[in-house]
């Protein structure tokens, strides 16, 4: 028997207040990726599907408003949650903050044109991408915003 002078057992040492960089990534991210494929659904269910017609979509306005402003803000809304969801001690560093907040946007982005190369077009690439960026940069601005840095 151990006597309470010795040292406990080691599953019975106190942990470190502060979680492994690796496991504050896949925080974010599968916070990310969980709001991706809601966000997604729910805006393709709510706006795309039923407002879409050939018509529409022959229309560069109706094509943004349909196609590109739901990337921007699904972007937008993966980015913050993803920010949001990496945990303090880790939050500091602008790089791995970064890394966790924009990783799932952009890696969906890269599988989507990976995916649909065969069908995309100049615009079907660059409209998207820049939609995405800027749901990436709206949504950092904000994350420093509710953090209080600059």
């Amino acid at each position: 028997m151990r006597s309470s002078s010795q040292e406990p057992y080691p599953w019975q040492r106190s942990r470190p207040a502060r979680a492994p960089a690796f496991f504050g990534l896949m925080r974010a991210w599968a916070t990310g990726i969980v709001v991706l494929l809601l966000s997604q659904y729910m805006l393709w269910s709510a706006v795309t599907e039923p407002l879409s017609s050939a018509e529409r979509t022959g229309s560069f306005g109706w094509r943004l408003l349909l196609f590109h402003l739901p990337t921007l803000l699904c972007a937008l809304l993966v980015t913050l949650a993803a920010s949001r969801a990496h945990p303090e001690p880790h939050r500091e560093h602008p790089v791995p903050h970064l890394a966790a907040a924009l990783t799932v946007p952009l890696v969906n982005r890269a599988a989507d044109m990976a995916l649909n190369w065969q069908v995309l077009s100049v615009e079907g690439i660059a409209a998207p991408t820049a939609a995405v960026l800027a749901g990436c940069a709206i949504a950092v601005v904000l994350d420093l915003a509710m953090d209080g840095r600059r």
